[in-house]
Order: structure tokens, then sequence, then C-alpha cells
């Protein structure tokens, strides 16, 4: 029996008479200006200027990670938790939602979690606190997971559930890059091209890697040199300071690194 059939929803505190939701899925480790930058302007792309009743919420989804493998360095999946919730509490609309992680603590063995499976489950929970009001879900993604998209599970099912919203990221920095990307994959005709191109969110800053965040916060600043740890809050930088986060990031290998919602999810 599926997963999402036997495993008890978390549940979500969300506005009555809400039009729709962003959902936004990622490792946030640690979570940074970027991730709620971007995300207040998908929910603007999605939505307009408003939010909760007057538009859309976000759903950060914090993932699961594999105690069993080896990722480089990494918070706990409750310090993930404790710092997203602190970076997102001051964003009207917003709302962490730890269904994931809930639900490979209640299996004996947690397996990879996918994202159709979390939408499956989150419009199953709607429905069940918002009988007969239709929310639309809108799926946040970056142009790295878009080009890859095509091999996600159940790719095409999770476009009808939550039509994506792209967010620009490195090695794409145009709407060209991403579509000669797009176009390599051979996976998408011209027509679906365009429709993935139109779903770029506009932005006026270039996305950051959690990685070099990390890298920047641990490593010693250079004279001249503007720090990494700028583009994390106050709220979280103070609490990866009293929880002695991240101090060895900078000698991690490149190759230890697994980057959120990595293909196939």
């Amino acid at each position: 029996m599926p997963q999402h059939r036997t495993i008890p929803i978390t549940p979500i505190q969300l506005p009555r008479g809400l039009r729709g939701i962003v959902v936004f899925g990622g490792s946030f480790d640690p979570p940074h200006l970027w991730h709620t930058h971007i995300a207040s302007a998908a929910r603007r792309r999605a939505f307009g200027t408003g939010s909760g009743r007057d538009g859309g919420a976000i759903v950060f989804v914090p993932t699961f990670r594999s105690p069993f493998k080896s990722r480089g360095p990494s918070a706990s999946d409750a310090d993930r938790i404790a710092m997203l919730r602190l970076a997102t509490r001051r964003l009207t609309g917003a709302v962490v939602w730890t269904d994931e992680i809930d639900r490979a603590a209640a299996t004996a063995s947690p397996e990879s979690s996918y994202t159709i499976d979390t939408l499956v489950r989150l419009r199953r929970l709607l429905r069940r606190q918002s009988p007969g009001m239709p929310i639309t879900l809108r799926l946040l993604i970056g142009s790295d997971q878009a080009a890859s998209f095509h091999r996600w599970r159940e790719a095409r099912r999770v476009l009808r559930i939550a039509e994506p919203l792209v967010a620009l990221r490195p090695p794409h920095h145009t709407r060209d890059d991403l579509r000669r990307e797009l176009e390599r994959t051979g996976a998408w005709s011209e027509p679906q091209i365009a429709a993935w191109l139109s779903r770029i969110v506009p932005t006026g800053i270039r996305g950051h890697s959690s990685t070099a965040v990390r890298a920047g916060m641990s490593a010693r600043p250079r004279a001249g040199s503007s720090s990494r740890a700028n583009i994390v809050s106050t709220p979280v930088r103070n609490y990866i300071a009293k929880n002695g986060l991240y101090r060895d990031a900078h000698r991690a290998s490149p190759r230890q690194v697994v980057r959120p919602r990595n293909v196939g999810v």
C-alpha cells in the first residue's frame, strides 16, 4: 500500500478562503534570504500582490534526508525546521509544513521522498480541511530542477496537480540558457518549452547555493571580500552561532554535497 495512504498527514494551519498555495521544497540548510525573496516573488507571479485570504500562501517543505547516507555538512532535521521557522516568521502567509520529515520518522525503513507523494498528501489534506473550496497549487523549483524535470517520478502528474514556477539559478542565467537546456533533453516539444519559459519568476537577485552559504559562514573572511553570511537573516545567523552549526563546512569536498530536490524527485 502506498506510503501516503498509511501514515497520518501532518496538519497545517492556513487562512480560510485561500485562493492558492506556492509549494516550495528544499533542504534549507540553511534557509537564506534568496529563499524568502524568490518565494514572495513566486506568490506575486501566481496570485497577485495579496497574501493569505487576499491571495496565496507559501508552504515551505523541508525535505527528508536519509540518516544512512553521507551528504557532507548538514544540520539536523530539527535544526533545519527551527531555522526555517525563524527565516519565515515575518513573511505573511508563510507556513512550514514538516510532513516529509514526519512521515520519514514514522516509517521503520525510510525511503526516498518524492514530490508527487507530497503534493498528493497536501491536496488530500486541503480537501479535508476546506471541503468544496478549490485551492490552486503551484510548485516553485529552480531552473536546474526544471531542466531535469522529465526524469522526475510521475512528472506529468506533478504538472497536472501543481504547475511549476521556475526560478533561474546557475548555470541558467537567462531564459535562453534554460531554453537550450530544455531543447538538449529532447523531452519537450516547442510549445511545451514555450510553456516552461512562461513559468519563469522575475526576480532582481541571483540564486545562491546553500553549499556556498555554509562555506562562507564557516570560513574566515578575507580583506575586501563580502561574506556570504550576509545572505542569512539575523535570527538564523544567531541560531547557527548559538548551536555551532557549519563550523567545518568550508572543508567539505564538493563531491559530498547533494543539492535539494535532485533528479527523480
